[in-house]
């Protein structure tokens, strides 16, 4: 592998609450994910310490919902829209010590009209409250993981294009106010949108200038439910030139067990050796943020190590 070009994060799932996230940033120095577990209070407090945000994603600060761009409900896609806004604004709030083309990181929708709620317990007794219907769907009903047979129903395909019709205005919005939406593939939950690489594909297709935030623990548990070669459509989607930011955790996941719990990158099924090198090699200029939910210091170490191993000349902050 030759030179490559990477900022380095961390979201702030990672850290018990702000303050070990400040003092993190203060020793390492690595910019920070204002992620959806932030309250109003917590933005204010990171902004006011100045801690620089690589990225955003959305909703931060946390409103109780997540966006639905994939409800045909006008009043849930007004809120959706406002959600967005918010974020954006938390985004240029946080634009100093050089960072100045911050990145809005946005899951796609739900297969829904309803808006989501963004804690996960609540989240699942909404998805469990309309499972009846699509019941024969399932292959793991503790955890409401559909199989591709789902994505082939006439709800969860309206719901989809609904979502691809939205894209080029929340593009636009995220734009005008100088920064990039990155479009995150979810897991292979019920009502998920964009759970596959084909599905990815599409909306390249179709959108002129979208881009992509790799989840490579979601594309595998995808990868484990929908039969694909993970590492060939990693180097794939990074092909498409089109990935600006990747979230790293390991993950469990295999044959009977499909979980998403962010794992540290040394736990898990994932070689994370290999899927670095594939991103690397593919890579422009893209951000790397752990998404880890503990033990931030020592993933970073990790990642750090990975990167030396294959990168020469890293851009910020490893």
């Amino acid at each position: 592998m030759g030179e490559c070009d990477l900022n380095v994060g961390i979201s702030t799932v990672a850290f018990k609450d702000v303050k070990n996230a400040i003092e993190f940033h203060r020793e390492t120095g690595i910019p920070m994910e204002y992620s959806v577990n932030l309250s109003v209070e917590d933005v204010e407090r990171l902004i006011l310490e100045k801690i620089p945000a690589l990225s955003v994603h959305v909703p931060s600060p946390n409103e109780g919902f997540l966006p639905n761009f994939a409800s045909d409900d006008p009043e849930v896609l007004k809120k959706s829209f406002d959600i967005l806004r918010n974020s954006v604004e938390t985004l240029k709030k946080t634009m100093n010590d050089g960072f100045t083309e911050g990145i809005i990181v946005l899951h796609p929708g739900y297969a829904l009209n309803e808006l989501v709620p963004s804690i996960y317990s609540e989240r699942k007794v909404l998805l469990e409250s309309k499972i009846s219907k699509y019941e024969k769907f399932l292959i793991e009903r503790s955890g409401i993981i559909n199989g591709p047979e789902y994505l082939e129903t006439d709800d969860y395909r309206r719901h989809f294009e609904i979502f691809v019709s939205n894209l080029p205005k929340l593009i636009e919005i995220v734009e005008n106010e100088g920064f990039t939406l990155a479009i995150e593939n979810l897991n292979p939950r019920l009502f998920y949108i964009l759970q596959t690489p084909d599905e990815i594909y599409k909306i390249i297709e179709n959108v002129r200038n979208v881009h992509l935030c790799l989840d490579i623990s979601h594309l595998w548990v995808s990868s484990k439910v929908m039969g694909f070669d993970y590492f060939e459509t990693v180097r794939r989607i990074m092909d498409t030139d089109r990935v600006v930011h990747v979230h790293v955790s390991n993950n469990p996941s295999k044959k009977g067990l499909y979980e998403d719990p962010h794992l540290d990158l040394d736990s898990g099924e994932i070689d994370m050796k290999l899927v670095l090198k594939n991103i690397i090699e593919g890579s422009r200029n893209i951000n790397l943020v752990l998404e880890v939910k503990k033990n931030p210091l020592k993933n970073l170490e990790m990642l750090r190590e990975m990167l030396r191993m294959g990168c020469e000349t890293p851009r910020r902050a490893i």
